[in-house]
């Protein structure tokens, strides 16, 4: 028998973040078992709401007045979406990382901002996660909730990527695509052109080390050869063009990006938190590449880039995330999963 399953989320645009991408590969995994329904904020929130730190509990009730009033088995919320729902419904709540954290390591707001943002976030996400099922994205996600919120995480499911298609290519046949040059040093960033995200860092760094910067994204980087917001297609194209890809973000649970690159045997320059904190620990020699999101750092990291010896880095790295990372590997573990928690 066929069971309803309703997502709640905080869109459906999958180019929008980590967690719409998320929940995009979690529906095609379970939409065979099962009929899913995307639930998301429709309301906008009072702004009194918002400037006592309420916004996100304001949110969590919005998106789950629905999953509320319908004929669901199962929910499955994320992140600050989740407080609101129904005890009687059997619920998974996803940690993509934590709230507090990620907005205190967001320099780019000023003190007062991260303060509220990490309060507010926190809190809803401590009410969407008590007494349900939980899952954390990476292994170190999950030390951190049960660290900042004392909930004991049930399972770490990591996300899931194509590995058919994010895959090594031919460099030169990559370069034509995207018009780049035949022996230029190319360094890739991916993703928003936002300080969390490191862009501004990336491109000074890549400048001091003697490489070009290619910027894939939604928002151009100026002084960057901007290749503008991709197709997964194009992407993968893209990550093979590079000699590396640089990606000084300041906070990720799992990225897509590190998974991505590393499935596409690119050397990967990035910082140790969460997934690449664990990549560090289960792929020996690593962590050379696992460095702070300062310009110095950074631009010794691309120093080393075409050093023979990070070959067998890039093959484990890669090798790590097509026998863990596979969309068939994250279908697989969230089909028993949600078996689990609608058998009670």
């Amino acid at each position: 028998m066929r069971r309803r399953l309703a997502i709640i989320a905080a869109g459906t645009d999958t180019r929008m973040g980590g967690v719409e991408r998320f929940s995009s590969n979690l529906e095609e995994a379970l939409e065979g078992d099962h009929d899913i329904e995307r639930l998301s904020p429709s309301r906008i929130v009072p702004r009194g709401a918002a400037r006592f730190g309420l916004k996100d509990a304001c949110q969590s009730r919005d998106a789950t007045r629905e999953f509320g009033e319908g004929t669901f088995d199962l929910g499955i919320s994320n992140g600050t979406l989740g407080w609101g729902s129904p005890k009687t419904i059997p619920r998974i709540h996803v940690f993509h990382g934590t709230s507090p954290t990620s907005a205190w390591r967001n320099k780019a707001l000023p003190r007062r901002e991260r303060i509220r943002s990490g309060v507010s976030g926190g809190v809803a996400e401590w009410l969407g996660g008590r007494t349900v099922t939980t899952v954390a994205v990476s292994r170190s996600a999950a030390e951190e909730v049960h660290r900042l919120y004392r909930i004991k995480v049930d399972a770490v499911i990591e996300n899931g990527i194509d590995t058919r298609l994010f895959a090594p290519r031919d460099q030169a046949e990559a370069r034509r695509r995207l018009g780049l040059r035949e022996g230029q040093k190319v360094a890739l960033f991916v993703g928003r052109a936002e300080p969390r995200k490191g862009s501004g860092v990336a491109l000074e760094a890549a400048r001091a080390a003697g490489f070009t910067l290619a910027v894939a994204g939604a928002r151009p980087v100026e002084g960057a050869t901007n290749l503008g917001l991709l197709s997964p297609d194009e992407l993968s194209w893209a990550y093979s063009a590079a000699d590396c890809v640089l990606f000084p973000t300041s906070y990720e649970a799992c990225s897509f990006v590190i998974l991505e690159a590393l499935a596409c045997g690119v050397p990967l320059i990035t910082t140790p938190t969460a997934w690449a904190r664990d990549l560090g620990a289960r792929v020996g020699g690593y962590s050379e590449l696992l460095v702070p999101p300062r310009v110095k750092e950074i631009t010794a990291a691309l120093q080393t880039v075409r050093d023979s010896r990070l070959d067998s880095l890039v093959t484990a790295g890669r090798e790590l995330v097509e026998a863990s990372n596979s969309l068939d590997s994250f279908g697989s573990a969230w089909r028993e999963l949600a078996t689990r928690a609608i058998r009670g």
